[in-house]
Order: structure tokens, then C-alpha cells, then sequence
């Protein structure tokens, strides 16, 4: 490996560290600050690397009906309770499709930057590798969702939006990582074909780099 390439690996590596904890920052950001509007608070899960969200007042309504000595049968039965699940639930829905739909947003951005002003052919400038970057930030969440399907664990914080649309499965999972797949395909063609299997490489090493300084360090510190 030559100097120049060297450099690029490096860079492309640095790259994608960067973006994969910043963008980890901004989404998670995001749907601490939606919990906090609806009354949750976040709970970081360090073995997940993601934050889990309780509500204080919802919770209480839970333990008032468990006072009333019913059965567990009985209880899912009553009224208060079905109505104070699908509160939670909805409430829950909106907080993770608050950083889905930032991501998306960032990834649609990234894509128009990484198009900007050239062609498969022609040669990226900098604003077009970070155009790349960041259109590849939704890959955090097949890396997730790969692990999930991979172990056969029933977490997953998407399943309150899958719930709320009515999906009681985890085809939902299964789709959407296809789906990721294809687009993280195309978006790699796009860059020209002499640096597609540096870029490939550098974003694994960079991009897992990323994700496992957000699980293991970064994402504890910003914890509210």
C-alpha cells in the first residue's frame, strides 16, 4: 500500500469513526429529548449500547391497579390498565421513530451531498465523502437488528412502533434489514469503483470502531 492510499484509509477510517459516534450522539439525542417531552426518562443499557425509557406517572397508574389485590388476569382485563399500556406504548412508538426519522433525514441528505456535482466515474471531493459518510449513518441499525435476528432476542426497540401498527412478529426487522442492505449496495456504487473496496473496509473498521465506543464509553457519559 502506497502513501496516498494509506492516507485515504486512514482518513476514510477517522471518517467513519466520527460519524458513527456523532451521528449515534445526534439520534440518541433525539429520542432523549422526545422522552423528556413526553415525561420518560432515559435509562442507559450498556450491554445494548441504547437507552430504555420509563415513565414516573405511568408507572404509579400501574402500581395503584396492582394495590387493588386482582389476579394478573384480571388485571390485563380492566380498562385502566389496556388504556395506560397503549398510552406507554404509543408514547414509546413516537420516541424511537423520532431518531428512525432523523436517520432517514441524515441519510437522505448524504446521499444528495455524495451526488453533488459528479458521477459514478468522476473523483470525490471532500464534501462528497462526507456526503457518503453520513448517508451511511442508518447502518448502525442493521448492525442491531443483524445482532437481534443473529441471537434470536426478543429486544428490540422498534417493536412499540411495530406494535402500534399492528405487527405482533419480527417480520417487520427482517424487511427493513433487506432493505438496508440494498441501499448500503447502491450507496457504496456510487463512489467511484477504484476506492469501493478501500471504503468498504475502512467503514467496517471505522464504522464498528464507532459503535463500540458509543456502547461501551460514550453513551453512559451522556445519560440524563
Amino acid at each position: 500500500m502506497n502513501k496516498a492510499h494509506l492516507s485515504l484509509t486512514l482518513l476514510l477510517i477517522v471518517g467513519f469513526i466520527l460519524t458513527s459516534t456523532v451521528g449515534s450522539i445526534a439520534i440518541e439525542g433525539t429520542r432523549i429529548l422526545t422522552g423528556k417531552y413526553l415525561g420518560y426518562e432515559a435509562g442507559y443499557i450498556k450491554g445494548f449500547g441504547t437507552y430504555l425509557f420509563g415513565s414516573e406517572q405511568i408507572g404509579q397508574g400501574f402500581d395503584e391497579l396492582r394495590e387493588s389485590g386482582l389476579e394478573w388476569d384480571e388485571l390485563q382485563k380492566m380498562e385502566e390498565w389496556q388504556l395506560l399500556r397503549k398510552k406507554n406504548q404509543d408514547n414509546q412508538a413516537i420516541i424511537e421513530a423520532s431518531g428512525i426519522l432523523l436517520t432517514a433525514i441524515l441519510t437522505i441528505l448524504g446521499i444528495l451531498l455524495l451526488k453533488t456535482g459528479r458521477t459514478k466515474t468522476t473523483e470525490m471531493k471532500l464534501f462528497n465523502w462526507v456526503g457518503f459518510f453520513v448517508s451511511l449513518i442508518f447502518v448502525r441499525y442493521l448492525v442491531r437488528h443483524s445482532f437481534t435476528i443473529y441471537s434470536g432476542s426478543l429486544f428490540c426497540q422498534e417493536m412499540s412502533i411495530f406494535k402500534t401498527l399492528g405487527f405482533t412478529s419480527f417480520l417487520p426487522i427482517y424487511i427493513l434489514v433487506s432493505i438496508g442492505i440494498i441501499v448500503a449496495i447502491w450507496i457504496v456504487f456510487q463512489i467511484p469503483k477504484k476506492h469501493r473496496w478501500l471504503a468498504v473496509m475502512s467503514g467496517m473498521i471505522g464504522g464498528l470502531a464507532g459503535l463500540i465506543l458509543w456502547w461501551k464509553f460514550i453513551g453512559s457519559i451522556f445519560e440524563l
